[in-house]
């Protein structure tokens, strides 16, 4: 039994909580005694971290009051709010999760709105539980996201709410520009607060689309001023600057990442199709180094090569989808964010990327519908995030501010994916 004393409070090596004895490693280990000894976990010593997570890791609770519709297993009114993303229960009745989560944009105000009848919500803002599991209502098994790494920093003295902090929000919303108004305020004023319950600045920590909503936040919404007054720097995990060729992968399939199998997809399809930031993660040019130059899709009839033919690829599908908006938000987002995403953050700059998993590049379809994949090009990534759409944009970014950017491809293995590389201990250590 290895015990840290600090701060008054004894803390267990991470060894020896449940769970985690198969995940830590001596160096780790002796790492977080180092930490700390070295800064006595005193409370007022530790910088105080804001996590932002990636799409479908924020844990979302929905609320139906005489909601319109009829989906199987839909109740048109719900007692109280109940986790709809995601849960065993939820599941189930999988028609009336997909019916509650479908987004639909208004004619009148452009904004993505739920159903009406239908609110939807992210748990417990500026708290830990809405990130930690994304299935908290389940007993078994639980779906972890960022509970092993909020764990060993509150075994080193972090306390929620005071030095660790949480920003979840309702990812399907992410590129919406009412909801990002919305959430940017909300990120503003929670990044001022624990910079003040501490008397100093904070540190910003991402995954997947998280950095990119931070990256957008952090360019367009605050000040450099603002910046240099509360960021002490943005650690960026896996992000997804320059966007995912999977995105359009599974778009276009209908399929929703690494959740549910293939052959869910027509059930899962309107939903996912309805995601304005599904849109967002596309992916995108935004330095002078050209990373997306390569056939996207092909099909026995037709090529999409480079990002140029991906508003083509939606125009040639919308019809068949029944969802012509996705035309039109493409070519609006492509507009309005061409001013932001090639910029750099003006924060100092952490970009931690995983390379060992092959990862999409490229599909080639045997039919014009895409329903039967004929072969696969990979490259290196995570599974989902491909190592080019990171290493290029931060490595330009290091050439455009001041503020020092640190680049680095870890090497945690073939079986660590883009979700899983969150409870890695390589990782931890370093986050730590």
């Amino acid at each position: 039994l290895v015990v840290v004393r600090a701060s008054g409070r004894s803390f267990a090596s991470i060894m020896l909580r449940t769970g985690h004895v198969h995940k830590c490693s001596c160096r780790l280990l002796w790492s977080l005694i180092t930490l700390a000894s070295s800064q006595g976990a005193a409370q007022g010593s530790l910088t105080p971290v804001i996590i932002v997570p990636g799409i479908e890791s924020s844990v979302l609770q929905a609320k139906r009051d005489h909601a319109r519709g009829s989906a199987w297993g839909c109740h048109s009114s719900s007692n109280d709010w109940y986790d709809v993303w995601v849960s065993k229960t939820q599941l189930t009745r999988l028609t009336c999760m997909m019916h509650t989560m479908t987004l639909h944009r208004s004619d009148a105000t452009g904004c993505f709105e739920d159903d009406d009848g239908v609110s939807v919500r992210a748990l417990d803002f500026g708290g830990l539980s809405g990130v930690q599991v994304v299935n908290p209502s389940d007993s078994f098994p639980r779906i972890e996201i960022f509970r092993t790494l909020t764990d060993d920093m509150m075994a080193l003295g972090f306390r929620e709410r005071e030095t660790l902090w949480a920003a979840p929000y309702d990812w399907r919303k992410y590129g919406d520009d009412c909801f990002n108004k919305e959430y940017f305020k909300q990120l503003r004023e929670l990044v001022e607060t624990a910079a003040g319950s501490n008397n100093g600045t904070v540190r910003l920590l991402c995954h997947s689309m998280g950095c990119s909503v931070l990256h957008h936040f952090l360019v367009q919404a605050v000040t450099p001023a603002w910046k240099a007054q509360f960021v002490t720097e943005l650690i960026a995990l896996a992000p997804t600057f320059s966007g995912t060729p999977v995105a359009v992968k599974n778009l276009i399939e209908g399929s929703l990442y690494e959740w549910f199998p293939g052959w869910l997809r027509k059930t899962t399809a309107t939903w996912m199709r309805s995601m304005p930031s599904g849109i967002t993660l596309f992916p995108a040019e935004i330095t002078n180094v050209s990373i997306w130059n390569s056939t996207f899709f092909s099909t026995p009839s037709r090529k999409y090569t480079g990002t140029e033919d991906l508003h083509q690829l939606l125009q040639d599908e919308a019809d068949r989808w029944n969802a012509s908006w996705v035309v039109d938000f493409f070519k609006e987002h492509a507009q309005s964010s061409a001013a932001w995403k090639s910029l750099p953050p003006g924060v100092p700059l952490r970009c931690w990327y995983q390379q060992d998993v092959p990862t999409v590049m490229g599909v080639k379809y045997k039919d014009d519908h895409f329903r039967h994949i004929d072969a696969a090009e990979y490259g290196p990534g995570d599974g989902q995030v491909l190592a080019q759409s990171v290493d290029v944009p931060c490595r330009a970014w290091a050439q455009l501010q001041q503020a020092p950017v640190e680049v680095e491809a870890l090497s945690l293995g073939s079986t660590v994916t883009h979700r899983a590389m969150l409870q890695s201990p390589i990782l931890i250590e370093k986050v730590l």
